[in-house]
């Protein structure tokens, strides 16, 4: 739908709205724009965002954000014209609605007239993959969506390829695992975007749709690292675009939390970052910096530009290594070292806590003890075999998460703990040793039905089992080689 331009400074000659607009679904806005600016890059120069009005009056600003297509021709890519402007959200509700197209230039301010269309749902259960939201709890170290519990399950990678091809194949690998998450660096060789100040490499940030795209199809949730540790100190730092050395604003890593002009710079490029993919509901969340504990009063202002630019995309982490009073009050996710004593951090913050998994052979014993030690995530390094991670995210689709879960160690050889539910309970033991017992808290006194099942395969290893306990269980280990769980469900009193 094209409509006529209101005479202004800058001038908007119509706008196409994408076709079958859905509820909390990706809708693309083409907006044809002529103007006069050096740097599309730069909203001091040019701007352009849409005030969009949604049923009940509902309404939100969106930033629009200049950018180049790029069309494939086997695994290259080629620039498809020479960039336009668009403006990318998706509707909160069905219905009607209207977005008022805004903006200026370096001569004055201009707008368009209102542009309408309709947004419809989703039959009930015929939701595509990925569909909604992940949001934290209220209140509780959980993840969300849609209003019910989400526990993500997946691989943690170290490094991205940069053909499409290659993009999918690993992505399609981490999804047959079984994983529905993936932890994915943006600052290796062809996915930096800011590789110089105010210029976003366009390849780049085609590759981020491209990977965010992809894992839409795919059912995966995507949580991406901005920066590297390695770009932030030593040597690194010298290469980095905002150190003196390259013509920024600051001469060491300090000067870049604490700079007027590094800040405002850094604000510019997440409102590039988050215009061009908070649309997408693959996009679970962003960790600012990897492998660095960036300064608590610097990660509230940066996670405030991010709030206020998206109401979805509100997973925002750091790194953090110490307990601190002063800490970061906006973020909503911790991101902490394996050797963090969880129970510390959940009883204090409420927060959920995503586990950065070190090297190891067996990813998948790693995401088992991720979870089992109270992390809200399941996570191991690198892609195990096809089907690993199944019986994984099986075990936390049957267990009642929205009853809240109290992780707790459990005596014996080796690594064993449980969770703890209202109407269940999981314990988990990397070595069983056969025919030994093991004694777990309770939760609710009462009788519970349940049954061991190898860890590996999902498959039951022992008979199901009746037993009436108070306070605590009273467990025989199985017979086997492998790592088994315990899964009861309390059926009386």
């Amino acid at each position: 739908m094209l409509l006529a331009v209101l005479a202004a400074s800058i001038a908007f000659h119509g706008a196409t709205v994408s076709d079958d607009p859905r509820y909390l679904s990706p809708v693309e806005i083409h907006v044809a724009v002529e103007g006069k600016w050096d740097n599309p890059f730069d909203p001091n120069e040019v701007s352009v965002w849409a005030r969009v009005v949604g049923t009940r009056d509902v309404a939100t600003d969106v930033p629009g954000f200049w950018m180049v297509s790029y069309e494939t021709a086997g695994d290259s890519l080629q620039p498809a014209g020479k960039g336009e402007w668009r403006i990318r959200f998706a509707p909160w509700n069905t219905g009607a609605y209207g977005v008022f197209v805004r903006g200026f230039d370096r001569e004055g301010p201009g707008e368009l007239e209102k542009v309408g269309f309709r947004v419809e749902g989703f039959e009930k259960g015929k939701e595509p993959l990925g569909f909604g939201y992940v949001i934290p709890s209220e209140n509780r170290p959980t993840f969300e969506v849609e209003q019910k519990p989400f526990v993500p399950v997946g691989c943690y990678l170290e490094d991205l390829p940069t053909k499409p091809s290659e993009i999918e194949a690993i992505l399609r690998k981490v999804a047959e695992t079984g994983s529905d998450f993936v932890s994915v660096p943006l600052y290796g060789m062809g996915w930096r975007l800011e590789r110089r100040l105010l210029d976003y490499d366009q390849e780049a940030a085609w590759r981020v749709d491209w990977l965010l795209e992809t894992a839409q199809r795919l059912g995966l949730r995507v949580f991406v690292r901005l920066e590297g540790g390695q770009d932030l100190n030593g040597a690194g730092w010298s290469r980095h675009p905002y150190a003196k050395e390259q013509n920024g604003p600051c001469a060491t890593l300090q000067d870049f939390w604490t700079s007027l002009p590094a800040r405002q710079l850094y604000k510019k490029f997440l409102r590039y970052f988050v215009a061009r993919n908070a649309w997408r509901s693959s996009l679970m969340g962003i960790q600012f910096f990897d492998g660095v504990a960036p300064p608590a009063y610097w990660l509230d202002e940066m996670s405030q530009v991010v709030y206020e630019l998206h109401p979805y995309l509100v997973v925002q982490a750091a790194l953090r290594t110490a307990d601190n009073d002063l800490d970061s009050k906006r973020l909503n996710t911790w991101v902490l070292p394996e050797s963090a004593v969880l129970s510390t951090w959940r009883n204090k913050t409420k927060k959920p806590i995503l586990l950065v998994p070190a090297q190891t052979d067996d990813p998948v014993a790693q995401a088992w003890r991720q979870l089992f030690a109270g992390a809200s995530a399941a996570v191991g390094y690198g892609v195990p075999s096809k089907g690993a991670l199944a019986p994984l995210r099986d075990l936390i689709s049957a267990l009642p998460w929205a009853e809240g879960a109290d992780a707790r160690k459990v005596e014996t050889d080796g690594f064993a703990a449980t969770l703890l539910f209202d109407s269940a309970m999981a314990v988990y033991v990397q070595s069983p040793k056969a025919g030994a017992m093991l004694t777990v808290p309770l939760r609710r006194s009462g009788t519970y039905e349940g049954v061991w099942r190898d860890c590996k395969t999902g498959a039951p290893i022992s008979e199901q089992t009746r037993s009436s306990w108070k306070d605590q269980a009273e467990i025989t280990m199985p017979e086997t080689g492998s790592p088994a769980v315990f899964v009861a469900k309390r059926t009386g009193r």
